[in-house]
């Protein structure tokens, strides 16, 4: 039943890829029933326990995701000893079994990178809340939600002066959504984030911003190094003699807010400085040059009524 199931598969495959040819059907018949009845039987238990695994993750079998394929691979890997060439026989099935139905062949698909769909996370976060480094990259998932009217509500737990409270008070921020009608890029942003921590069923304990496969905290340090290299990646660089770095993102916030209309004490109050005092606001954040942008107010003009 299983090898008559399979051929059942591998016959449309080889219809669809033939592309409606005249003599396809009869192609298809024997490229199908040249595969031994063991051949047969074995991919179809192969493509059951895909599904089997798809289905235990939450996530769908048909069409299946790349990354799906991917992490269904790691699960292969830790059953058994595979190697590398010996791969494409788990392949062969997803592929063959989409086919089949029509749909696009997912291990055959580029993955995203989502190293870096979260290091552009933490760019734009700490651009859009103009906090320091640190702050931003100890926010954890239970402490970042997305409001009612599709705006991101923010509560930094560790911030500079806190250790030094009696009790723990919460600073509590909050992303507005763009002006109505207009796409909204910077929230998306921080929405797919949180959308892939839950849909990954991780605990609210977890670091908003940790990248895949980092085995340690990110430190400010990680944040200049995305930061120079996400500049590189649009064919930016930097003006002789300015040296960009993690909290150059925060002082571009700051120096948005300014040229939608913020007045320094308010730029300096949402900077944390104390006494909302605007020297180290003007000397170090505000970059009094710049000029006026539609940019600028795409990003933060939400703040300014």
């Amino acid at each position: 039943m299983a090898a008559a199931a399979w051929r059942c598969h591998a016959y449309s495959a080889s219809v669809n890829t033939f592309g409606g040819l005249d003599g396809a059907a009869e192609a298809a018949s024997m490229l199908t029933h040249a595969l031994a009845d063991t051949t047969a039987d074995g991919y179809e238990r192969q493509w059951r326990r895909f599904a089997r695994y798809c289905e235990d993750e939450g996530v769908s079998a048909l069409p299946a995701a790349p990354t799906t394929v991917v992490c269904y691979l790691g699960t292969v890997l830790r059953r058994v000893t595979v190697s590398p060439g010996s791969l494409q026989n788990y392949l062969s099935q997803i592929n063959t079994r989409h086919a089949s139905v029509g749909f696009p062949r997912p291990a055959l698909v580029h993955l995203p990178d989502f190293s870096w769909r979260v290091r552009w996370a933490a760019l734009v976060a700490t651009f859009l809340v103009t906090r320091r480094t640190g702050e931003v990259l100890d926010l954890e998932l239970g402490e970042v939600t997305v409001r009612p009217d599709g705006g991101v509500h923010v509560q930094v737990r560790f911030h500079k002066g806190a250790e030094r409270r009696s009790r723990l008070q919460r600073l509590n921020f909050d992303v507005l959504p763009a002006r109505v009608g207009h796409y909204d890029p910077p929230v998306v942003c921080r929405r797919r984030r949180l959308a892939d921590l839950h849909a990954a069923r991780v605990p609210p304990s977890w670091l908003l911003f940790a990248s895949p496969g980092m085995r340690r905290e990110p430190t400010s340090d990680d944040m200049t190094s995305w930061l120079q290299a996400a500049l590189q990646r649009l064919g930016i660089s930097a003006s002789p003699g300015v040296k960009w770095c993690g909290y150059s993102a925060r002082g571009g916030g700051a120096t948005a807010l300014y040229l939608c209309g913020l007045s320094p004490p308010g730029v300096a109050q949402l900077l944390g400085h104390k006494g909302n005092d605007t020297r180290t606001t003007l000397a170090h954040y505000i970059d009094l040059l710049a000029p006026r942008s539609a940019e600028a107010w795409w990003l933060c003009g939400r703040y300014i009524p």
